[in-house]
């Protein structure tokens, strides 16, 4: 039986080291938790008394301890750079919550540490060993949605002026870093990154700016738009001074495009041709042009006719605006003929709007389509085929055998790029199954 990595952890006794405290306690894994540290006395004690281990308020006591060969860093952001500093100088490797460095000049100072120390290190970025990202990541690889073209992410994660008085550190360019872009946003980053290109971007043009929280120096609001060097086109935008969706994903390649809505899917489309050869191809009105009230209400009435799921029968199958059907269906090169058409005879050409300013165009006459080939369901999956790919249409989660995170062994800290700009610089834990901080 391998050697188990024996780990101790700084700030055990805060929100996030008592997490990562807790799940190594329970064991089952190549691992073992051995020693405790934070500075609040009252509740160290109590974490050491009910955990049965040993603790100490000195960072610098704990990573000289024989019985710890790696360090969890869960410690305010002021305090990581000193924290990680002790660890590697001891010859530990280091998992860090996000940043790495409240400054840019912390961050490299880190990185010729542990090149120089030769240690393992990496930031926690748990969100890789969700299963559907693994998921998604692997339809990526086995080119399930072709040509990536480009990707979104978005969240927002309300917070009250209250948020920016806890700690005394939040809210402030030296002690935090940054606002929502070295907080809230860097999960979504760097899913972005890992999934579009595994690589950071090539160019990048954006805009931050503090909305309205008076009593943060920090922005509170971030947008940018770019390109990875894989020629992906990226747009992201994330916000504490806005309240909607957590987070948001929307990758959009030349086979299909996917969503997922806080770590799972939310929308899986498939074209019945490669979008690219469609669009150079297709001599038809244009497919939005459907997207009607009528088109829509037609759309939305079609699956079930047609004896399948309504597409919002499980959220994973999904479409929202319903003229996603109505483009599918015009990628046959036929007419479309949706059940319900009133005094529209089939095989007939309709007129539809070239575009907002364009003249009105017809497709030429032609034969009606045969019964089989309209019965297709325009590219949207069916609940049966979403349980084939291994998503559970009822439940909108996926169905998948990889239940823990890839180790983190063999990850450098290797692209100070990634540091300064986001504090991301290695891969996920094996210790957290933690979905979100």
């Amino acid at each position: 039986m391998d050697k188990k990595v024996r780990f101790g952890v700084i700030g055990s006794a805060g929100l996030i080291g008592n997490y990562h405290a807790n799940l190594l306690r329970e064991g089952g894994g190549p691992y073992q938790l051995t020693a405790l540290c934070d500075l609040d006395e009252a509740r160290l004690h109590q974490q050491c008394q009910r955990l049965g281990l040993p603790g100490t308020t000195s960072a610098a006591e704990l990573v000289a301890r024989d019985d710890v060969d790696a360090v969890i860093v869960g410690t305010p952001h002021p305090l990581h750079a000193q924290h990680v500093g002790l660890a590697v100088e001891a010859g530990r490797d280091v998992i860090v919550e996000k940043p790495l460095a409240a400054t840019p000049g912390d961050a490299l100072k880190l990185l010729k540490a542990v090149n120089r120390r030769r240690r393992i290190a990496g930031i926690h970025y748990q969100q890789r060993a969700n299963p559907t990202v693994i998921k998604l990541k692997e339809m990526i690889r086995a080119g399930e949605l072709g040509k990536l073209l480009s990707i979104r992410v978005s969240g927002s994660y309300f917070k009250s002026d209250f948020y920016y008085t806890l700690g005394g550190w939040r809210g402030t360019w030296r002690d935090e870093g940054g606002g929502v872009l070295i907080n809230q946003a860097p999960h979504g980053i760097d899913l972005m990154c890992f999934l579009a290109a595994e690589d950071m971007p090539a160019e990048l043009s954006g805009h931050c700016a503090n909305l309205y929280h008076t009593n943060s120096q920090v922005e509170d609001h971030a947008s940018a738009t770019g390109l990875f060097p894989n020629g992906v086109h990226f747009t992201m935008n994330f916000s504490v001074a806005t309240h909607g969706d957590s987070s948001r994903v929307d990758l959009f390649g030349s086979a299909g495009a996917v969503m997922l809505q806080d770590g799972k899917f939310a929308r899986y489309i498939r074209y019945e041709q490669d979008l690219v050869d469609f669009a150079r191809s297709y001599g038809g009105p244009n497919p939005y042009g459907a997207g009607s009230a009528r088109g829509a209400r037609r759309a939305a009435s079609q699956p079930l006719r047609r004896g399948r799921p309504h597409p919002q029968e499980g959220q994973a199958a999904g479409l929202g605006g319903r003229g996603n059907v109505v483009a599918a269906d015009h990628q046959r090169h036929h007419p479309v003929e949706l059940p319900g058409q009133e005094g529209e005879a089939a095989g007939q050409p309709r007129p539809v709007r070239e575009d907002a300013g364009g003249p009105d165009r017809q497709r030429a006459p032609g034969p009606a389509p045969a019964a089989a080939e309209r019965r297709g369901h325009g590219g949207v999956l069916t609940t049966s085929d979403l349980r084939a790919s291994g998503l559970d249409g009822r439940s909108n989660n996926l169905k998948s055998q990889h239940a823990g995170a890839p180790a983190a062994g063999g990850s450098r800290f290797w692209a100070i790029r990634t540091a300064v700009c986001t504090g991301r610089f290695g891969s996920g834990s094996a210790a957290c199954r933690r979905r979100s901080c």
